[in-house]
């Protein structure tokens, strides 16, 4: 599986930069692992629905790994750099958030997507004023400064913001790596106790989408389908889980595959809704989907 997630990768090499040997599938479980979340964000001016497949929490993590994820915040760009720029001048790494929309080197995202990105400051270049970067899907790519304080500058949550890794107790990597199979077995059973009635969400809003105006139901599916595709929704987290089991039973494996192929199919006819008139019935889909759901989650429980 190709790097998938920017947050993943940045504590990854953080956590190998302190002698943790942790990967990106461990980090996923370890600050908390699967789930399935039907969120309703708004109504107007037309319904925006959300569905997670993962849960981003820096505390779990210090729990697990005696790891603690610091997001240091500063008023201004030029704050920010000063201290990025001490840490360069110390052959120090540094991990910001920026907006993917302001760096030119993601072809994919440049001033075509809005987004929180985290990515590496790995060197400076002063006779060019640049920096050599990373991030989950470019090794190596240069960054100027200016377009780095732009993307820094316009993030919503994290504005101007500075990551770090500090070690509050010392695990081993077999210690951090023991939790996952808890986290897992934990998940899965909280997921089955929810899982009908996330899905009665889901169905009920499509209802609602496919009552409106086409003008405004395409905006709803649009913002949809960017939820399931989102780094935290349900499509990459089946492939981090995927990944991360793949020494398990193979009716395990074949399950997740499953799962993933349905969502990946429920995505494709949500896109065709979202560009066509003529709807596609999805309860049969859904329907599906939860049945096979249901089926991962309690073989989660029983093999893992």
């Amino acid at each position: 599986m190709d790097n998938k997630h920017c947050y993943y990768y940045v504590i990854s090499q953080l956590c190998q930069l302190r002698h943790a040997a942790l990967e990106q599938v461990d980090i996923f479980h370890l600050l908390g692992g699967h789930t399935l979340a039907v969120s309703k964000e708004r109504d107007e001016p037309f319904p925006l629905l959300n569905i997670k497949g993962s849960v981003i929490d820096d505390e779990h993590f210090r729990l697990l790994t005696g790891l603690s994820i610091e997001k240091k915040l500063f008023g201004n760009h030029e704050e920010a750099l000063k201290v990025v720029m001490k840490r360069m001048g110390e052959n120090d790494l540094q991990t910001v958030c920026t907006n993917c929309f302001f760096l030119p080197y993601d072809s994919v995202n440049y001033k075509k997507n809005i987004g929180t990105h985290f990515i590496m400051l790995r060197a400076y270049d002063p006779a060019n004023d640049q920096f050599t970067v990373s991030d989950h899907k470019y090794d190596h790519a240069v960054l100027c400064r200016e377009d780095l304080k732009l993307a820094m500058d316009n993030v919503k949550e994290y504005k101007n913001c500075l990551l770090d890794l500090h070690i509050e107790t010392e695990y081993s990597p077999e210690q951090m790596k023991d939790s996952v199979r808890d986290v897992i077995r934990a998940n899965a059973d909280r997921t089955l106790s929810t899982l009908e009635q996330q899905f009665h969400v889901l169905k009920m809003e499509i209802e609602n989408i496919n009552s409106l105006d086409s003008f405004y139901r395409s905006f709803s599916y649009f913002e949809l389908l960017k939820s399931m595709r989102h780094p935290n929704g349900p499509i990459i987290s089946k492939h981090y889980l995927l990944r991360s089991l793949a020494g398990n039973k193979s009716d395990l494996h074949n399950l997740i595959s499953d799962c993933l192929q349905l969502w990946e199919r429920f995505c494709v006819d949500l896109y065709k809704n979202y560009t066509h008139d003529s709807l596609i019935p999805l309860d049969g889909q859904l329907d599906h989907l939860y049945q096979r759901e249901m089926e991962m989650n309690h073989l989660l429980i029983k093999v893992v």
